[in-house]
């Protein structure tokens, strides 16, 4: 009897053992046959998306974007995210983009998630308060980067447009300078002595002339070459120059 018993127990056991293990193993088999597309990778994803994909330097945006879902339970198989961006490629402020999660080619699931792009922009400022009717000058301007969730409109981002007109109002210190704050101001008035210069490679040739109307600086003006009495057309490079072709 105690060796039957002792046979008994021991299958028992063994079957208990056995039961452990397939318990055991259910759970990881089922593991393997699914994947799960995490919040966090689909947060890095749409970020990389929106780097490579925008306009933008890289080095020029700060990205930030928010999914408030749940992380995503797939079958196992090759794994494609492919992100769509809505509106233009040079997005600032809130934007909107779309995400179809496909597995093995086939659709799983379409989310949509929201980002937030701030871009810095280098912009032309006061370095300096400026008063109304200053001509200004490279000690007037400095260049700053400025960051900016949306848009900039009307703002000047090469200092070349700024040195040389005419302040029409008051500037503050720091203030960014836009195009209706400027006037242009006339480099060469008319009857004004200025050098013609022509040049074609290695040749330049030079000649005194005399301006027959007022000139801003790129502008187009009518010059008489002294040395011919011939009225030409040049282009105002500064307030003694002006540029002829041959």
């Amino acid at each position: 009897m105690n060796h039957e018993s002792r046979t008994i127990k021991g299958a028992l056991l063994l079957l208990a053992l056995l039961a452990f293990w397939v318990v055991s193993l259910t759970p990881v088999m089922a593991e393997e046959e699914n994947q799960i597309l995490t919040r966090e990778k689909i947060v890095e994803s749409a970020r990389n998306y929106l780097l490579n994909s925008m306009d933008w330097n890289p080095n020029d945006v700060d990205i930030s974007v928010n999914y408030t879902g749940r992380e995503i339970d797939l079958p196992a198989g090759r794994l494609d995210m492919e992100f769509q961006l809505t509106g233009n490629r040079h997005p600032v402020g809130h934007t909107l983009l779309s995400l179809v999660v496909r597995v093995d080619e086939e659709v799983k699931r379409k989310i949509w998630l929201n980002a937030n792009v701030e871009v810095f922009f280098a912009v032309v400022q006061a370095s300096r308060a400026v008063p109304r009717d200053r001509i200004l000058s490279p000690g007037d301007v400095e260049i700053v980067r400025v960051r900016s969730s949306r848009p900039l409109r009307n703002i000047i981002y090469d200092p070349e447009e700024v040195i040389g007109k005419r302040a029409v109002r008051d500037i503050d210190l720091g203030q960014t300078f836009s195009p209706y704050m400027l006037k242009q101001v006339p480099l060469i008035k008319r009857g004004d002595r200025v050098l013609l210069v022509a040049e074609s490679g290695r040749i330049r040739i030079t000649a005194p002339g005399l301006a027959r109307e007022v000139g801003f600086k790129g502008s187009m003006i009518q010059v008489e070459n002294l040395q011919t009495n011939k009225t030409i057309y040049g282009t105002v490079v500064d307030s003694k120059t002006i540029k002829v072709e041959f």
